[in-house]
């Protein structure tokens, strides 16, 4: 009896973390395909170590427009839509948007905004700054999608 009560709660945690791990690998199907292209996204990276350093984070997400799905929070796209490159004396940062996008470089008042106050603009895709020697560098821009 203790064998059978024992196994069927075995059973039962399973069927339960199988259900958990499957609704779960639907929900982010469906939050992906909806993320998919946004006409709209912003990009941002913060870069710390100042001139020599590589070590940064970089985000792309764009804000819901408000219908139940989008409820007017960020959300997060993948890596692919924010391409950070350095040169390679680490001195100059690049932030790009993905291909089929034209990047707009953001104010200060916005997210991060952007350190340097003359970003250079290396393509209509994406705008690199110049690293000081501070504790941290960032930049941030609008992508927005070439129709």
């Amino acid at each position: 009896m203790r064998k059978r009560l024992y196994l069927l709660t075995i059973l039962a945690i399973l069927i339960s973390a199988y259900l958990l791990v499957l609704s779960l690998v639907t929900t982010r199907r469906i939050s992906t395909t909806m993320a998919l292209e946004p006409d709209i996204y912003f990009a941002s990276v913060l870069q710390v170590g100042g001139i020599g350093s590589d070590i940064y984070s970089a985000k792309a997400y764009y804000i819901g427009d408000g219908t139940a799905h989008q409820e007017g929070w960020p959300n997060y796209l993948s890596d692919d839509y924010a391409n950070v490159s350095f040169n390679t004396p680490f001195y100059i940062m690049y932030l790009n948007c993905k291909e089929g996008y034209k990047a707009s470089v953001m104010s200060d008042g916005y997210l991060y905004g952007t350190s340097d106050k003359k970003p250079l603009s290396i393509t209509e895709r994406g705008f690199g700054i110049e690293l000081k020697d501070e504790v941290k560098n960032t930049i941030a821009i609008k992508c927005e999608k070439k129709f």
